[in-house]
């Protein structure tokens, strides 16, 4: 597939993701059906905040973030995605929302264990032969690749039936 149609296909698949969170996230944050799937929203830029980020894979697609680890600042948004591998103390913020176009965005709570098993199967793609792990968070581009699966285990949401049969797939 050459650049156009990538960016058209992950503009289109952007478009669903916010269509199908603003449907179903109507609360700042809505636990979903699909077991560790949060879905977040907001209407407005929100004031720093501490939290503690447990493993996950977050996607903004609609707003911006920032999110500050000891001296690191990470920005991120629909052309982003962030991945915390163990629990982290952070500071975060929206910086992107209005009424109009609400920050959307969805966490994936992440089992340590599988992280574990995945870095282990993919040490080899590591510089230095895997022997460590850059960061214990970042940030980095989406990819048609990456929203593909995203967007199949968010429409998990509305057949709860596929849920034990296809969750286990997508995660992977």
């Amino acid at each position: 597939m050459d650049e156009h149609h990538k960016d058209n296909f992950m503009q289109d698949i952007l478009l669903r993701l916010r269509d199908m969170i603003d449907r179903h996230c109507v609360e700042p944050l809505t636990r979903t059906v699909v077991p560790d799937l949060i879905l977040f929203r907001a209407d407005a830029p929100t004031i720093p905040a501490d939290v503690v980020y447990e493993p996950r894979f977050c996607v903004i697609v609609q707003g911006a973030k920032q999110v500050v680890l000891c001296d690191k600042v990470f920005h991120y948004d629909a052309s982003k995605y962030l991945v915390t591998a163990v629990d982290l103390p952070v500071t975060g913020q929206i910086t992107q929302a209005s009424p109009d176009e609400p920050y959307l965005s969805l966490c994936l709570t992440l089992n340590p264990a599988h992280i574990a098993d995945l870095l282990l199967e993919m040490q080899d793609t590591f510089p230095g032969n895997g022997s460590s792990c850059p960061s214990c968070m970042t940030v980095s581009a989406l990819s048609c690749e990456i929203l593909d699966p995203v967007m199949r285990l968010v429409r998990l949401i509305e057949h709860p039936e596929d849920i034990p049969i296809l969750r286990p797939a997508i995660l992977r």
